[in-house]
This record gives structure tokens, sequence and C-alpha cells, in this order.
């Protein structure tokens, strides 16, 4: 794009349409980030890699556990 250019580009473009369907992860809301950390955790830890998901339990549990000491 020149400069000064009015157009939107596609990386700006993807922002505005994930923020305007609150599926931004980015400087949005922290509450609906949690709501869609869930499903990511889920889609990482599909099909053929659920055997890894009490690994990641694990470790999700004992880093909170530290920080909150």
């Amino acid at each position: 794009m020149a400069e000064g250019d009015p157009r939107v580009g596609t990386n700006t473009a993807w922002w505005i349409a994930e923020y305007a369907t609150d599926t931004a992860t980015w400087d949005g809301d922290p509450a609906v980030y949690l709501e869609q950390a869930v499903g990511y955790v889920d889609g990482m830890f599909g099909g053929g890699k659920a055997h890894l998901r009490p690994v990641f339990e694990k470790l999700v549990a004992d880093r909170v556990v530290r920080l909150s000491s």
C-alpha cells in the first residue's frame, strides 16, 4: 500500500473482525480471553495428542501453586 492509501491492510482487517466478534486474543477483554483459552487447550490436546493433556495439566497446576506462594 502506498503512503496515504485509505485502504485497510489485511492484518488490520483481521484484527477489526476478530475484535468485533469477540474472538480477539490481543488487547481484548481478559474475561473473553479466558473463555477462549479453554477451546484452545482442548484443540491442542485433541486427537493423537490427548495423552499429553495430563502432563500439561500438571505443569499448569505446579506453576499456579508457585505463582500463588
